[in-house]
Protein backbone atom coordinates (compact mmCIF):
# COMPACT_ATOMS: atom_id res chain seq x y z
CA UNK A 1 0.00 0.00 0.00
CA UNK A 2 1.63 3.27 -0.91
CA UNK A 3 2.02 6.18 1.17
CA UNK A 4 -1.06 8.06 -0.17
CA UNK A 5 -3.83 5.31 0.51
CA UNK A 6 -2.45 5.20 3.77
CA UNK A 7 -2.39 8.49 4.94
CA UNK A 8 -6.45 8.69 3.40
CA UNK A 9 -7.17 5.40 5.54
CA UNK A 10 -5.71 6.78 8.81
CA UNK A 11 -7.43 9.51 8.54
CA UNK A 12 -10.59 7.92 7.88
CA UNK A 13 -9.95 5.88 11.32
CA UNK A 14 -9.07 9.33 12.95
CA UNK A 15 -12.63 10.35 12.02
CA UNK A 16 -14.18 7.35 12.97
CA UNK A 17 -12.90 7.19 16.46
CA UNK A 18 -13.16 11.27 17.18
CA UNK A 19 -16.99 10.24 16.08
CA UNK A 20 -17.43 7.56 18.63
CA UNK A 21 -15.87 9.24 21.14
CA UNK A 22 -18.35 12.18 20.49
CA UNK A 23 -21.00 10.00 20.83
CA UNK A 24 -20.17 8.79 23.80
CA UNK A 25 -19.18 12.10 25.77
CA UNK A 26 -22.13 14.09 24.27
CA UNK A 27 -25.79 15.01 26.45
CA UNK A 28 -28.38 13.22 25.06
CA UNK A 29 -30.85 15.98 23.95
CA UNK A 30 -33.09 16.87 26.27
CA UNK A 31 -36.82 17.60 25.93
CA UNK A 32 -38.07 21.18 25.64
CA UNK A 33 -39.74 22.29 28.81
CA UNK A 34 -43.10 22.14 29.33
CA UNK A 35 -45.13 25.63 29.97
CA UNK A 36 -46.63 26.16 32.28
CA UNK A 37 -49.39 26.73 30.59
CA UNK A 38 -49.79 23.18 29.86
CA UNK A 39 -49.38 21.71 32.99
CA UNK A 40 -53.23 20.58 33.54
CA UNK A 41 -55.09 22.12 35.76
CA UNK A 42 -56.48 20.79 39.72
CA UNK A 43 -58.94 20.89 41.65
CA UNK A 44 -59.50 19.14 44.82
CA UNK A 45 -63.03 18.40 47.02
CA UNK A 46 -63.11 18.71 50.17
CA UNK A 47 -66.36 17.61 51.74
CA UNK A 48 -66.93 17.92 55.64
CA UNK A 49 -69.29 15.26 55.14
CA UNK A 50 -71.12 13.79 52.27
CA UNK A 51 -73.90 12.10 53.98
CA UNK A 52 -75.24 15.22 54.76
CA UNK A 53 -77.62 15.99 51.85
CA UNK A 54 -77.04 20.09 51.45
CA UNK A 55 -73.52 18.98 50.95
CA UNK A 56 -73.88 15.84 49.06
CA UNK A 57 -76.10 18.74 46.52
CA UNK A 58 -73.47 20.86 46.21
CA UNK A 59 -70.52 18.45 45.41
CA UNK A 60 -72.40 17.03 42.37
CA UNK A 61 -73.79 20.40 41.34
CA UNK A 62 -70.47 21.62 41.41
CA UNK A 63 -68.37 18.27 39.92
CA UNK A 64 -70.79 17.74 36.78
CA UNK A 65 -70.74 21.32 35.31
CA UNK A 66 -67.13 22.09 36.01
CA UNK A 67 -66.50 18.49 34.35
CA UNK A 68 -68.80 19.05 31.70
CA UNK A 69 -67.53 22.79 31.10
CA UNK A 70 -63.86 21.92 31.42
CA UNK A 71 -63.31 18.22 31.16
CA UNK A 72 -59.39 18.97 30.78
CA UNK A 73 -59.82 20.25 34.76
CA UNK A 74 -58.38 17.23 37.13
CA UNK A 75 -60.42 16.65 39.57
CA UNK A 76 -60.15 14.71 42.90
CA UNK A 77 -62.26 14.02 46.20
CA UNK A 78 -61.62 13.80 50.48
CA UNK A 79 -64.87 12.92 52.28
CA UNK A 80 -63.70 13.96 55.57
CA UNK A 81 -65.65 11.45 57.49
CA UNK A 82 -64.05 8.45 55.55
CA UNK A 83 -60.38 9.71 56.75
CA UNK A 84 -59.28 10.13 60.32
CA UNK A 85 -56.01 10.83 59.95
CA UNK A 86 -56.19 15.04 59.76
CA UNK A 87 -52.70 14.95 59.19
CA UNK A 88 -52.26 12.77 56.59
CA UNK A 89 -55.08 15.06 54.48
CA UNK A 90 -52.36 18.01 55.42
CA UNK A 91 -49.66 16.11 53.69
CA UNK A 92 -51.27 15.54 50.75
CA UNK A 93 -52.55 18.75 50.26
CA UNK A 94 -48.99 19.84 51.16
CA UNK A 95 -46.41 17.96 49.66
CA UNK A 96 -48.35 15.23 47.15
CA UNK A 97 -50.87 16.88 45.69
CA UNK A 98 -50.48 20.31 45.62
CA UNK A 99 -54.03 21.39 43.87
CA UNK A 100 -54.51 24.85 41.74
CA UNK A 101 -58.04 25.06 43.76
CA UNK A 102 -59.23 23.58 46.88
CA UNK A 103 -63.48 23.80 46.83
CA UNK A 104 -63.60 23.44 50.77
CA UNK A 105 -67.71 22.22 51.38
CA UNK A 106 -68.84 22.93 54.94
CA UNK A 107 -66.59 24.85 58.01
CA UNK A 108 -64.82 21.84 59.34
CA UNK A 109 -63.79 21.05 55.07
CA UNK A 110 -62.75 25.11 55.31
CA UNK A 111 -60.98 25.49 58.32
CA UNK A 112 -58.59 22.05 57.57
CA UNK A 113 -57.78 23.72 54.35
CA UNK A 114 -56.88 26.58 55.39
CA UNK A 115 -55.14 25.41 57.95
CA UNK A 116 -53.33 23.12 55.63
CA UNK A 117 -52.39 25.59 53.05
CA UNK A 118 -51.17 27.79 55.57
CA UNK A 119 -48.48 25.31 56.59
CA UNK A 120 -47.79 24.12 52.98
CA UNK A 121 -44.23 25.12 52.45
CA UNK A 122 -43.94 26.35 48.70
CA UNK A 123 -44.40 29.26 47.06
CA UNK A 124 -47.50 28.21 44.95
CA UNK A 125 -50.38 28.20 47.78
CA UNK A 126 -53.73 26.91 46.08
CA UNK A 127 -56.55 28.95 46.43
CA UNK A 128 -59.54 28.14 48.64
CA UNK A 129 -63.06 28.14 47.45
CA UNK A 130 -65.78 27.58 50.27
CA UNK A 131 -69.49 26.67 49.90
CA UNK A 132 -72.12 25.26 52.45
CA UNK A 133 -71.20 27.56 55.57
CA UNK A 134 -74.01 29.62 57.22
CA UNK A 135 -72.92 32.76 59.09
CA UNK A 136 -69.56 32.62 56.68
CA UNK A 137 -69.06 36.40 57.74
CA UNK A 138 -67.45 34.47 61.33
CA UNK A 139 -64.03 33.74 58.85
CA UNK A 140 -64.14 36.85 57.44
CA UNK A 141 -61.53 37.88 59.60
CA UNK A 142 -59.12 35.50 58.75
CA UNK A 143 -59.95 35.44 54.90
CA UNK A 144 -56.83 36.37 53.01
CA UNK A 145 -56.90 37.17 49.11
CA UNK A 146 -56.54 34.16 47.77
CA UNK A 147 -59.87 32.90 49.58
CA UNK A 148 -63.12 32.86 47.77
CA UNK A 149 -66.85 31.69 48.31
CA UNK A 150 -70.75 31.65 47.64
CA UNK A 151 -72.90 32.50 50.79
CA UNK A 152 -75.71 29.84 51.54
CA UNK A 153 -77.93 32.09 52.92
CA UNK A 154 -80.33 34.24 50.50
CA UNK A 155 -79.65 38.16 50.21
CA UNK A 156 -81.17 39.79 53.20
CA UNK A 157 -83.22 41.98 51.05
CA UNK A 158 -84.46 38.94 48.95
CA UNK A 159 -85.72 37.55 51.85
CA UNK A 160 -87.38 40.54 52.79
CA UNK A 161 -88.87 41.11 49.39
CA UNK A 162 -90.58 37.39 49.48
CA UNK A 163 -91.59 37.85 53.13
CA UNK A 164 -93.60 40.84 52.31
CA UNK A 165 -94.96 39.46 49.09
CA UNK A 166 -96.21 36.11 50.68
CA UNK A 167 -97.88 37.65 53.93
CA UNK A 168 -98.62 41.51 52.75
CA UNK A 169 -99.75 42.32 56.33
CA UNK A 170 -96.90 41.23 57.78
CA UNK A 171 -95.22 44.71 59.26
CA UNK A 172 -92.81 43.65 61.86
CA UNK A 173 -90.23 41.15 62.03
CA UNK A 174 -88.40 40.66 65.41
CA UNK A 175 -84.56 39.22 65.21
CA UNK A 176 -82.03 37.28 67.37
CA UNK A 177 -79.15 38.53 66.78
CA UNK A 178 -75.09 38.01 68.45
CA UNK A 179 -73.09 41.26 68.32
CA UNK A 180 -69.82 40.04 66.99
CA UNK A 181 -71.37 37.97 64.09
CA UNK A 182 -74.64 40.15 62.90
CA UNK A 183 -74.65 43.97 64.40
CA UNK A 184 -73.74 45.19 61.19
CA UNK A 185 -75.68 42.79 58.86
CA UNK A 186 -78.54 43.73 61.16
CA UNK A 187 -77.60 47.91 60.79
CA UNK A 188 -77.96 47.52 57.14
CA UNK A 189 -80.59 45.04 57.18
CA UNK A 190 -82.64 47.00 59.12
CA UNK A 191 -82.03 49.91 56.63
CA UNK A 192 -83.36 48.18 53.69
CA UNK A 193 -86.40 47.07 55.60
CA UNK A 194 -87.40 50.38 56.24
CA UNK A 195 -87.21 51.10 52.67
CA UNK A 196 -89.61 48.58 51.51
CA UNK A 197 -91.89 50.13 54.76
CA UNK A 198 -91.11 47.15 57.19
CA UNK A 199 -89.55 47.34 60.39
CA UNK A 200 -87.11 45.39 62.15
CA UNK A 201 -87.02 44.86 66.07
CA UNK A 202 -83.77 43.52 67.17
CA UNK A 203 -82.49 41.92 70.58
CA UNK A 204 -78.59 41.45 71.07
CA UNK A 205 -77.96 37.94 72.62
CA UNK A 206 -74.48 37.26 74.50
CA UNK A 207 -75.18 33.40 76.03
CA UNK A 208 -78.08 30.87 76.00
CA UNK A 209 -79.39 32.33 78.86
CA UNK A 210 -80.84 35.47 77.34
CA UNK A 211 -83.03 34.09 74.61
CA UNK A 212 -85.46 33.32 76.87
CA UNK A 213 -86.03 36.69 78.02
CA UNK A 214 -85.22 38.37 74.73
CA UNK A 215 -88.12 36.24 73.15
CA UNK A 216 -90.50 37.67 76.43
CA UNK A 217 -89.60 41.33 75.45
CA UNK A 218 -89.46 41.06 71.86
CA UNK A 219 -92.62 38.72 70.61
CA UNK A 220 -95.41 40.66 72.17
CA UNK A 221 -93.95 43.81 70.02
CA UNK A 222 -94.11 41.66 66.59
CA UNK A 223 -95.48 39.60 63.61
CA UNK A 224 -92.73 36.97 63.42
CA UNK A 225 -89.23 35.82 64.44
CA UNK A 226 -86.86 36.01 61.18
CA UNK A 227 -84.82 33.65 62.47
CA UNK A 228 -81.18 34.05 61.27
CA UNK A 229 -78.19 31.73 61.18
CA UNK A 230 -76.23 32.93 64.24
CA UNK A 231 -73.50 30.91 65.78
CA UNK A 232 -74.12 32.22 69.57
CA UNK A 233 -78.00 32.21 68.91
CA UNK A 234 -78.17 28.74 67.47
CA UNK A 235 -75.30 27.45 69.55
CA UNK A 236 -77.11 24.52 71.06
CA UNK A 237 -80.09 22.24 70.14
CA UNK A 238 -81.60 23.44 73.60
CA UNK A 239 -81.84 27.24 72.25
CA UNK A 240 -83.75 26.35 68.82
CA UNK A 241 -86.06 24.37 71.04
CA UNK A 242 -86.74 27.37 73.31
CA UNK A 243 -87.39 30.01 70.20
CA UNK A 244 -89.80 27.43 68.57
CA UNK A 245 -91.55 26.74 72.07
CA UNK A 246 -92.17 30.44 73.09
CA UNK A 247 -93.01 31.72 69.63
CA UNK A 248 -95.66 28.84 69.07
CA UNK A 249 -97.05 29.86 72.84
CA UNK A 250 -98.04 33.20 71.61
CA UNK A 251 -98.64 32.16 68.11
CA UNK A 252 -96.42 34.07 66.40
CA UNK A 253 -94.63 32.60 63.19
CA UNK A 254 -91.48 31.67 62.33
CA UNK A 255 -89.38 32.39 59.36
CA UNK A 256 -86.06 30.81 58.87
CA UNK A 257 -83.16 29.53 56.54
CA UNK A 258 -84.06 25.73 56.60
CA UNK A 259 -85.90 22.98 57.23
CA UNK A 260 -85.70 21.28 60.46
CA UNK A 261 -87.77 18.03 60.93
CA UNK A 262 -88.02 18.67 64.68
CA UNK A 263 -89.55 22.30 64.21
CA UNK A 264 -92.20 23.75 62.43
CA UNK A 265 -91.02 26.95 60.68
CA UNK A 266 -94.64 28.39 58.74
CA UNK A 267 -91.93 29.72 56.05
CA UNK A 268 -88.54 28.66 55.09
CA UNK A 269 -86.41 30.65 52.58
CA UNK A 270 -83.31 28.83 50.79
CA UNK A 271 -80.95 29.04 48.60
CA UNK A 272 -81.38 26.02 45.62
CA UNK A 273 -78.15 24.22 47.01
CA UNK A 274 -77.80 22.69 43.06
CA UNK A 275 -77.16 26.20 41.55
CA UNK A 276 -74.88 27.02 44.64
CA UNK A 277 -72.76 24.00 43.22
CA UNK A 278 -73.29 25.30 39.75
CA UNK A 279 -72.20 28.84 40.14
CA UNK A 280 -69.08 28.29 42.12
CA UNK A 281 -68.37 25.53 39.28
CA UNK A 282 -68.36 28.54 36.79
CA UNK A 283 -66.63 31.15 39.26
CA UNK A 284 -63.50 28.44 39.64
CA UNK A 285 -63.56 27.62 36.08
CA UNK A 286 -62.76 31.56 35.38
CA UNK A 287 -59.80 31.67 38.33
CA UNK A 288 -58.40 29.23 36.59
CA UNK A 289 -58.46 30.42 33.51
CA UNK A 290 -57.30 34.47 34.13
CA UNK A 291 -56.15 34.03 37.51
CA UNK A 292 -58.64 36.98 38.78
CA UNK A 293 -59.71 35.83 42.53
CA UNK A 294 -62.95 37.97 43.29
CA UNK A 295 -62.97 40.26 46.12
CA UNK A 296 -66.77 39.83 47.24
CA UNK A 297 -68.49 36.55 48.28
CA UNK A 298 -70.70 35.67 46.00
CA UNK A 299 -74.50 35.31 46.51
CA UNK A 300 -76.65 32.23 45.11
CA UNK A 301 -79.20 33.32 42.81
CA UNK A 302 -81.50 30.63 43.05
CA UNK A 303 -84.03 30.39 45.77
CA UNK A 304 -86.28 27.48 47.18
CA UNK A 305 -89.82 28.70 49.34
CA UNK A 306 -91.35 26.52 51.39
CA UNK A 307 -94.97 27.59 53.09
CA UNK A 308 -96.14 25.67 55.86
CA UNK A 309 -99.64 26.75 55.24
CA UNK A 310 -101.57 24.88 57.84
CA UNK A 311 -99.68 26.74 60.73
CA UNK A 312 -99.77 29.59 58.81
CA UNK A 313 -103.95 29.52 59.13
CA UNK A 314 -103.77 28.73 62.26
CA UNK A 315 -102.32 31.59 63.44
CA UNK A 316 -103.95 33.64 61.02
CA UNK A 317 -102.01 34.83 58.68
CA UNK A 318 -103.00 36.71 55.82
CA UNK A 319 -101.75 34.83 52.42
CA UNK A 320 -101.26 36.27 49.39
CA UNK A 321 -103.63 35.23 46.41
CA UNK A 322 -101.43 36.78 43.69
CA UNK A 323 -101.23 33.30 41.64
CA UNK A 324 -98.11 34.55 40.36
CA UNK A 325 -96.20 34.39 44.03
CA UNK A 326 -98.16 31.24 44.83
CA UNK A 327 -96.38 29.64 41.76
CA UNK A 328 -92.73 29.79 43.18
CA UNK A 329 -94.17 28.60 46.77
CA UNK A 330 -93.61 24.95 47.78
CA UNK A 331 -96.24 24.20 50.60
CA UNK A 332 -95.39 21.83 53.16
CA UNK A 333 -96.28 20.47 56.28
Amino acid sequence: MNTFYKRVLSAQILCFLTFLVSCNSSPLPKEPPKEEGNTPKSVLIINSDQSVKKYALIHEAFKSKLSADAPSIKIEEINLADIFSVDTIKRRIGIFQRPDIIHAIGSDAYELAKDAVQNTMTNKKPVIVFSGIFDWHRFEKDMGSKTYGMALELPADLQLILIMDIFPNMSTLGVLYSQPHNQKWFEETRSEAEEMELSLRGKIIGSSNDISNALAELIPHVDAIWLIPDPIVLKYKQNVSTIFQQASAQQKPILTYAKSEKHDAVLILQAKLSTIGEQLAGSVKNILKTGDIPKNVQEPSGSRVLLNKKKAIEYGIEITDDPDILSEVELIE
